[in-house]
């Protein structure tokens, strides 16, 4: 092996074990094998392998500071560069890294160890802490959306109704955020690890023209004819990204009823848009309600759409909206419904660049 290609394997060597000495002891060694193996593949041969090194060197910060903090600007040049999505928020270019005033850079390089954790676990198919994190966000969903970033979506659906399916949680550290979607997907090849199976009832997009007897004219209709997915059969429930649909409701009896419309209307699902919001949620609020099953035809329907709702405590909706160049998950509302002690709890997390609100439907 060339001398220099010894110099950038050692310096390459020193920095993942830096960051696997920052991790619980007995997971060290999955970090340190995660590392290794995202490098070997991210930079492949020799001649990578020694761009990469001089990617990490810090002979290019004017203050790079005391071993630890030049290793720590290490580690941020994979933690919070090759490793993230490049429109992430925290994405960090390496003159940036380089030039982080020493006393930040500890700091800004530890906050990223618990998704490292997490994601190395994953990756090298050890779902300990993914687990851990599936049972916080089921069992306490409003904790666990102010700091995390879940992205669902529906599994298709012929009937306009939805039933319990298989469901695939994992971590996406490209993004930051978890997903959670249905089994039968194939699985991003980006991921190596298989996350978690989990039970969960789909509640699939409608297209608004798509309800029966509503008709394609834009123009004020009724909508009392919505099928509706019980909530049964599992104690999650999941539907697709919100950025101008509108989610209904009922809880009837003891049982909750859900339906997610959609004011889209394109050349590939052959139907006109219904107009600009709140027109959908305000038609739904005035002529909504659920026609099958039988059981969820009684009492209210209630609407909660981007910019119009009935709810008592969220009257003008949500707010967050599709914006180009910004990713959905910056940009988008989730909903999500999960049984605790019995009784359904449903919860809404608004993305955006600025931050997330959470909140309650029921």
């Amino acid at each position: 092996m060339a001398f220099w290609n010894k110099d950038a394997q050692t310096r390459i060597d020193e920095t993942v074990a830096f960051i696997a000495g920052r991790v619980p002891a007995n997971e060290q060694t999955v970090v340190r094998d995660f590392l290794n193996r995202f490098i070997s593949t991210s930079y492949v041969g020799a001649a990578m392998t020694k761009v990469f090194s001089e990617v990490l060197s810090t002979r290019q910060s004017a203050n790079p500071g005391d071993k630890d903090v030049r290793a720590a600007r290490r580690a941020l040049v994979i933690l919070r560069g090759d490793m993230l999505n490049n429109a992430h928020p925290l994405k960090l270019q390496v003159p940036a890294a380089m030039a982080m005033p020493p006393a930040q850079v500890m700091q800004a390089m530890t906050i990223m160890l618990p998704q490292l954790r997490l994601f190395a676990q994953q990756e090298e198919r050890v779902n300990t802490l993914l687990q851990t994190r599936f049972n916080e966000f089921t069992t306490n969903p409003d904790v666990f959306l102010q700091n995390h970033i879940v992205v669902t979506q529906s599994a298709p659906s012929a009937t306009g109704t939805g039933a319990a399916e298989n469901y695939r949680f994992l971590y996406d550290y490209k993004n930051q955020a978890f997903s959670l979607l249905p089994a039968a997907l194939a699985k991003a090849v980006t991921f190596r690890g298989d996350g978690l199976i989990v039970n969960a009832i789909s509640v699939p997009e409608i297209y608004w023209f798509n309800v029966p007897g509503r008709g394609r004219l834009p123009a004020p209709g009724s909508f009392a004819r919505i099928p509706a997915t019980e909530l049964t059969g599992a104690n999650l429930m999941v539907t697709s990204a919100f950025s101008g649909c509108s989610f209904c409701f009922k809880e009837t009896a003891g049982n909750v009823y859900a339906a997610h419309i959609s004011p889209d209307g394109t050349a590939a699902n052959a139907g006109p848009n219904i107009g600009a919001p709140p027109t959908l949620a305000n038609q739904l609020r005035a002529t909504g309600n659920f026609e099958t099953p039988l059981a969820a035809q009684a009492g209210a329907l209630q609407v909660f759409g981007r910019g119009s709702s009935n709810l008592a405590a969220i009257p003008g909706g949500y707010t967050v909206q599709a914006v180009a160049g910004v990713p959905l998950i910056s940009s988008s509302m989730y909903v999500f419904g999960m049984r605790i002690g019995g009784a359904w709890r449903l919860v809404y997390q608004e993305n955006t660049l600025a931050g997330k609100t959470v909140g309650r439907l029921n």
